[in-house]
């Protein structure tokens, strides 16, 4: 008994074995990579939280200021010669139209508004310009710009298409281009954004113009 304990206490004196020292820093390397492995992962998810926060704020904004500038559209024409047109040019990557200035910006009176899409680099942007309308200009569309705020940006894709009868005949329907030689303004503008995201969310805005009408 007494040479058994004395063994005992050998052992403890000499510390672990090499065995013993292995498997305890298997262990704590296993422990060790689990938790950095969490600690990665909740990085990564607070991160693409921000980022969907951000991307939501920016939605919220271009939903907002688009709204707010299609519905105060107004319903003006220019003489072209002998020909009458509305002052409203329509394509798929940009749209031309006349507005109050919006209330965030210090100026006032009315304003030729361009909504664009614009590649780049590998990406989508949608960018806003202003410019003051004269409206005794002849040519109201090729005012040269003031001011130009991007609206939304990372996107893979973003498109705009209009809601109308911009012909006598036929019924309404969307259209990918909408010229200013139209009888009437559109009813509906849409703005159609492709995320650039691994979920490509797709999203969809209507406008609905309250002050078209027909020449």
């Amino acid at each position: 008994m007494t040479r058994h304990m004395s063994l005992m206490q050998r052992r403890r004196y000499n510390g672990f074995t090499l065995v013993e020292l292995l498997v305890a820093m298997t262990v704590l390397g296993v422990l060790m990579s689990l938790a950095f492995g969490s600690l990665r992962t909740g990085a990564r998810s607070l991160a693409s939280g921000i980022d969907r926060a951000d991307g939501n704020e920016e939605i919220r904004t271009t939903q907002n200021f688009l709204r707010r500038q299609f519905t105060h559209l107004i319903a003006a024409t220019w003489n072209d010669g002998t020909d009458e047109k509305i002052a409203f040019a329509g394509a798929a990557d940009s749209v031309t139209f006349i507005a109050p200035a919006a209330e965030s910006s210090n100026g006032a009176g009315l304003f030729v508004i361009r909504v664009t899409s614009e590649p780049i680099a590998d990406t989508t942007e949608v960018w806003v310009s202003v410019a003051p309308y004269d409206p005794g200009g002849k040519v109201w569309i090729s005012r040269s710009p003031t001011a130009k705020t991007r609206l939304a940006s990372d996107l893979a894709d973003a498109a705009i298409s209009f809601y109308g009868q911009p012909a006598a005949f036929g019924e309404p329907k969307w259209h990918s281009e909408w010229a200013d030689d139209a009888i009437r303004f559109p009813d509906a503008v849409r703005l159609e954004t492709l995320a650039n995201n691994a979920a490509a969310t797709r999203t969809e805005y209507v406008f609905r113009l309250l002050a078209g009408r027909e020449l």
